[in-house]
Formats: structure tokens, C-alpha cells, sequence
């Protein structure tokens, strides 16, 4: 038998994980639209949707600043999402359920590897 706070803590585990991943994935997405608009919006100026960005041109340069936060903020929700994913067991336990890329994260024994 396990302490209460233990049995109590493994829950809170699995709710912060979840939280974080839906974090993870919300920042994705919000920053790659972030990304393709500001992107866009830098390629072709003349655009509708480079209008609300390119009147504040003038006092500084919110296409290009916006875009480059927005890709620091897209590779380094990808690292931690990696981190994560590296980190916690539990979190990878669905990949191995996953056909061709369960067996980069099952355990093998030392006779397996042999074979």
C-alpha cells in the first residue's frame, strides 16, 4: 500500500500533463497561424490581411517583430514538447500502441536486441 499523498499526487501528474499538453498544442497552433499571417503579410504587402499590420509600420516594425516572437515561441514549445515527451514514460505510451513507430519506444531485453 501506497502513502494517501502518493496516491493522491499520481493523479495531479496525469491532470498536469494534460494541461501542459494542451498548452503545448494550443501555442502550436497559435503561433503557425501567427507565423503564416505575419509571413504572408511580409511577402505580399499589398494584401488585405497586411492592412491592420502595415498601418503600424510607422512607428515600428510589426510585421517582422511579430513573426520572428512567433517562431522563438513555435521552436521552443517543440523542444519542451520533445523534453516532455523524453521525460515522461506515460506520455509516450500511446506511441507504442502506434504501428511502424511502437518500436522506437518499447523496452527491449538484451535477448531481443541479439535477434
Amino acid at each position: 500500500m501506497g502513502s494517501v499523498a502518493a496516491m493522491t499526487a499520481a493523479p495531479l501528474v496525469g491532470v498536469a500533463a494534460a494541461s501542459l499538453g494542451g498548452t503545448q498544442h494550443a501555442l502550436l497552433v497559435v503561433s503557425f497561424v501567427v507565423l503564416v499571417w505575419t509571413g504572408f503579410a511580409l511577402k505580399y504587402p499589398d494584401g488585405w490581411w497586411a492592412k491592420p499590420m502595415i498601418l503600424w509600420e510607422a512607428q515600428w516594425p510589426v510585421r517582422g517583430t511579430i513573426h520572428r516572437i512567433a517562431a522563438v515561441v513555435m521552436m521552443a514549445v517543440a523542444v519542451v514538447h520533445v523534453i516532455t515527451l523524453i521525460v515522461s514514460r506515460k506520455l509516450r505510451q500511446p506511441l507504442s500502441l502506434r504501428k511502424p513507430y511502437g518500436w522506437l519506444w518499447r523496452r527491449r531485453s538484451s535477448s531481443d536486441i541479439r535477434k
